[in-house]
C-alpha cells in the first residue's frame, strides 16, 4: 500500500494582539514512501487575502507534485468550485509533461538534491459567496496524470472563510443630463480606505471615467459619488476595491438596481425632432381644415 503522510502546517499570522495575516500557507510533507505509477499530490496550499471574506475576490496558489517514479504525459488540472465558490476564469490548465521522481533526480542541478521538474504551481481566481456563513470549506480540484483518459486524483483545499468587517450600502439617487449620483455608507464595523469604484462600461452610456475614487470612510460614515453617464441596463454591478485596517486589498462586486424611488432611470430612445414638427405641421393643417368648414356652414345658414 502506497504511504504518504500529509502534516498541515499553517504559515501566516492571525489576528492576535492588533497583528492580522495577509495570506495562509499550508505545507504539506510527504513520506519517502516509493510510488511507482505517476501519481498527483498537493505540496503548498496558499491564498489571499486570509481569511477570505464572504462576497469577494481571492487569488489562490496550488504547488503539486509527481511523486511517482514515472513521468506524468499529458498532466491536466481542473478547478471544479461549488458553493460558496465559483470562477469566470480559466478553471483547466494543461501542462504537457510534469517529471516523476525518477526523472526529475537525473535532471538536478549541481548542489540539487533533486530538481523541481517533478512540480507545478497553478494559480486561480475565485469569489465567495455573499450569503454564506463563516466556517471552513473545500475548494476542490482535480488532476489528471494523462488528459481525461489517465488516472485521476482529487485533491479537497481547505479554505478560511469569515463574514467581513466593512460592508457599504450603496443607493442610486438621481439622474440627469450631468450622471448619475450615488450615496455610499461603510455599514461595516471598521473603517476603510482607498475605496475605488469602478462601473462596466456595457451597462452604461457614459460621457465620462469609468472609474472613481472614494477615499476613506469610516464606519458608518457616508458620501455621495457621481458617475459621469446613465444605466443602460435594469441592474447595474459596481466593482468595489477597498484597503481594510490590516492594509490587505479586498475587492467585491455589489449588484445595484437602476431605480430611484421606484421610478426607472433606464430611458427610452426619444423620437427624432422632425417628427415633432411633423406633428405639430399635422395639427395646423388640420385645425386651419376645420376653421374653413365652419365658415361654410355659418355662411349657409346666413344666407
Amino acid at each position: 500500500m502506497n504511504k504518504y503522510i500529509f502534516l498541515s502546517v499553517v504559515v501566516g499570522l492571525f489576528l492576535m494582539g492588533g497583528v492580522v495575516a495577509v495570506s495562509s500557507t499550508n505545507t504539506y510533507t510527504l513520506s519517502e514512501g516509493e510510488v511507482l505509477g505517476a501519481h498527483f499530490a498537493v505540496h503548498t496550499l496558499k491564498y489571499n487575502p486570509f481569511p477570505v471574506s464572504s462576497g469577494e475576490w481571492f487569488d489562490v496558489w496550488v504547488k503539486v507534485e509527481n511523486i511517482g517514479q514515472e513521468d506524468a504525459q499529458d498532466a491536466m488540472f481542473n478547478l471544479v468550485p461549488s458553493y460558496p465558490f465559483s470562477s469566470s476564469g480559466e478553471k483547466t490548465k494543461v501542462f504537457g509533461l510534469i517529471s516523476g521522481t525518477k526523472s526529475a533526480y537525473t535532471e538536478r542541478q549541481p548542489g540539487e538534491v533533486q530538481s523541481n521538474s517533478n512540480q507545478v504551481l497553478l494559480k486561480f481566481h475565485v469569489f465567495v459567496a455573499n450569503d454564506v456563513e463563516e466556517g471552513i470549506y473545500n475548494l476542490r480540484l482535480e488532476s489528471f496524470t494523462d488528459g481525461y483518459n489517465g488516472v485521476k486524483f482529487t485533491h479537497d483545499l481547505p479554505i478560511s472563510v469569515k463574514k467581513p468587517e466593512v460592508d457599504f450600502d450603496i443607493a442610486l439617487q438621481d439622474s440627469s443630463n450631468v450622471g448619475t449620483s450615488f450615496a455610499i455608507t461603510n455599514i461595516g464595523t471598521e473603517a476603510a480606505g482607498s475605496i475605488i469604484i469602478k462601473v462596466n462600461e456595457s451597462e452604461w452610456v457614459l460621457f465620462g471615467d469609468k472609474s472613481y475614487t472614494i477615499g476613506k470612510l469610516e464606519d458608518g460614515e457616508a458620501t455621495r459619488f457621481l458617475v459621469q453617464g446613465t444605466p443602460s441596463d435594469s441592474e447595474i454591478k459596481l466593482n468595489i476595491s477597498y484597503t481594510d485596517i490590516s492594509g490587505i486589498r479586498r475587492f467585491f462586486v455589489q449588484n445595484i438596481p437602476a431605480t430611484s424611488r421606484g421610478h426607472s432611470l433606464i430611458k427610452s430612445p426619444e423620437d427624432p425632432p422632425y417628427k415633432k414638427w411633423v406633428f405639430g405641421l399635422i395639427g395646423i393643417f388640420i385645425g386651419i381644415g376645420i376653421l374653413g368648414i365652419s365658415r361654410k356652414i355659418h355662411n349657409k345658414k346666413r344666407r
